[in-house]
């Protein structure tokens, strides 16, 4: 029986479901945003430069935003996930240190605390796909970030 060839890790922005709706490319940002149909949720991945500022502070600045509650928390010291809480809303974001350590990868998701149960699939997905990327350093990256 012929072995078929290994099938190549997904992109981490085509996991953005089919009736998501890109929004326009935007030159001052290497990324892309992925709105749902009802205007709720949003998907964003993208990059920035690793040479802006010390990695822990990087880190730290993925990690905690004014008025979020954390329930979920992992990293090492080139990676980091965080998800929780604010107001009404919840939120996935991960970073991995990338390109040897020159660029930084990023996830960020956001949605109705309803839809939780169901966009947790989407976020564990987009998360391991993240991680696939790590040698995906053949687009520049730009110094802003959303």
């Amino acid at each position: 029986m012929p072995r078929s060839a290994p099938r190549a890790p997904r992109t981490v922005a085509s996991l953005a479901p089919d009736n998501w709706q890109a929004e326009p490319a935007n030159p001052q940002w290497n990324g892309k945003r992925y709105i749902s149909p009802d205007g709720n949720s949003w998907f964003a991945v993208y990059r920035s430069s690793a040479a802006e500022r010390p990695v822990p502070e990087h880190l730290k600045s993925v990690l905690f935003a004014e008025g979020e509650t954390i329930t979920y928390l992992r990293g090492e010291r080139s990676w980091v996930a965080v998800a929780g809480f604010k107001e009404t809303r919840a939120f996935f974001r991960k970073v991995v240190l990338a390109c040897a350590g020159k660029s930084w990868h990023h996830i960020a998701l956001e949605y109705p605390i309803e839809q939780k149960a169901r966009m947790d699939q989407f976020a564990a997905a987009a998360a391991q796909a993240l991680d696939d990327t790590q040698a995906d350093c053949n687009e520049a990256v730009s110094t802003n970030q959303r």
